[in-house]
């Protein structure tokens, strides 16, 4: 089972961190934004976000550091 968000913050923080503690999770699916038509859902996995979420991280310290 992939990671699916509700938009409820305490639901998905629950959701998220089950799905990181899962052996064998399955992707995250995510609406776009819908900017070049209607929104479509996108299957990423795991590695793709937490490498998202380092690239994130990593631009937050180096504007912080500035």
């Amino acid at each position: 089972m992939g990671l699916r968000l509700s938009g409820v913050v305490e639901g998905d923080i629950d959701a998220v961190t089950a799905w990181l503690d899962a052996d064998d999770a399955g992707p995250a699916v995510i609406a776009t934004s819908g900017s070049s038509g209607s929104p479509k859902r996108v299957a990423l996995s795991r590695a793709a976000v937490l490498a998202s979420a380092e690239a994130g991280r990593a631009r937050a310290l180096a504007a912080f550091r500035e």
